[in-house]
Formats: structure tokens, C-alpha cells, sequence
């Protein structure tokens, strides 16, 4: 976008010196960098926009700590809890006293 205006800065003081238009080429020089800094202004914008939203969600992934409690719910359905990764759930779920319906394939496993 900056080459682009630029260029155009270079085309206007090219005629501007071919043609002898001075006064001419000064106002699109004035309109063309006004055009620069709105653009500018709003690119830094959405820069910026940009880099809190990821910010935000940093946070919250990351950083802030999740509680079911938060919901206000006592209960828990929780589903492939046979084995791996459903089975802690359950185990860490239940050790906070949270009320626990556990769904899976095979009786026999739980």
C-alpha cells in the first residue's frame, strides 16, 4: 500500500515538472497524503484490534483458571469415562465433590 502511494507521489512530481502545473500537483500531493493517512489510521487500527483479540484469548485459555463451580452446577455428565482422559476427568471432577453421571461403552471397564 506505502509503494503504491509512493509511486503516485512520483507520478504527480513527474508531470508536475513536465507539465509546469505547481499548483495543481500541490493540491493532489495534499489529497493523496491525506488519502495515505486515513489508510494508515485505519490499518494501525485493525493492527491493533488484532493483536488484543489474541491477547484475549490467550487470557482466557491459558491463563485464567476454569471452574465448573463458576456454572453453578453440582453435576457432571461426563462421557467416555471407562478410561483415559474421561476416567481422570472423573477422578479430578469427583475429588472437588462434583456429582458425576458417568456414559461409556464397556461395564465392564468402570
Amino acid at each position: 500500500m506505502a509503494y503504491v502511494c509512493l509511486r503516485g507521489i512520483q507520478k504527480l512530481e513527474a508531470r508536475r515538472e513536465r507539465d509546469g502545473l505547481w499548483e495543481k500537483a500541490s493540491d493532489d500531493m495534499d489529497e493523496l497524503l491525506l488519502v495515505m493517512t486515513v489508510f494508515s489510521a485505519v490499518g494501525s487500527a485493525m493492527v491493533v484490534y488484532a493483536v488484543v483479540a489474541q491477547l484475549n484469548t490467550i487470557y482466557h485459555y491459558c491463563v485464567y483458571k476454569f471452574s465448573f463451580q463458576s456454572y453453578g452446577s453440582e453435576w457432571a455428565v461426563v462421557t467416555g469415562a471407562s478410561g483415559g482422559i474421561g476416567a481422570e476427568f472423573c477422578r479430578l471432577r469427583a475429588a472437588r465433590g462434583v456429582k458425576i453421571i458417568l456414559l461409556a461403552r464397556s461395564v465392564e471397564k468402570m
